[in-house]
């Protein structure tokens, strides 16, 4: 129940708007909405990659926003991805699979976080910067893990 309530708390930080932002990957807010009770619901073992993938979509959202001028709604959206990342963290010390998927994601989702920066206002910049510095521990920590194994 308490997973259920951290996770509709964090659907209810992103702006309905906002997720209707479609990309490339196809995110959109029903593949948001599955994704996180797809990871609510799964096991331990899965939630990492379920996590990951989340972050991924959840970070394209923001690109698009930020490119469209949304600097409130990409600051929500940043604010989700950072949440995802801080469950994603906690869960890594529990035996995990798709470790090294999830460290690729982290690496496309900081990949496209860059190019965003380079387009952000300047006021918007400190959010993209520590989402950044975030999806960058991360990917180091999944890194160490898959090699760890």
């Amino acid at each position: 129940m308490r997973c259920y309530a951290a996770a509709l708390a964090t659907l209810t930080l992103i702006p309905a708007p906002c997720l209707f932002a479609s990309s490339d990957h196809g995110f959109d807010l029903q593949t948001i909405t599955m994704l996180q009770s797809k990871a609510e619901h799964a096991s331990l073992r899965d939630q990492c990659y379920l996590y990951a993938e989340l972050m991924r979509g959840m970070t394209e959202i923001a690109s698009h926003q930020l490119a469209s001028g949304n600097a409130s709604e990409a600051a929500a959206t940043l604010a989700s991805v950072e949440h995802y990342g801080a469950l994603l963290d906690s869960g890594l010390a529990r035996d995990t699979k798709k470790v090294k998927d999830a460290e690729i994601l982290m690496r496309e989702a900081a990949v496209r976080l860059k190019s965003s920066l380079n387009a952000a206002a300047l006021e918007d910049r400190p959010a993209v910067e520590h989402t950044l510095q975030q999806l960058d521990k991360l990917e180091s920590k999944l890194m160490s893990q898959v090699f760890a194994k």
